[in-house]
């Protein structure tokens, strides 16, 4: 099962990670932080 671009990936389980379709300029790491309800945000690391 593919992953279309830019969607969340609902079912988060070994690979804790969602697409980022476009992280900031000059940013090449995400810190992935899963929320309470399995959601997962891509936080730029500063």
């Amino acid at each position: 099962m593919e992953r279309q671009a830019g969607s969340l990936d609902t079912n988060v389980t070994d690979r804790a990670y969602v697409y980022h379709p476009a992280p900031p300029a000059g940013t090449d790491k995400l810190d992935v932080q899963v929320g309470s309800r399995g959601t997962v945000k891509n936080v730029p690391i500063r």
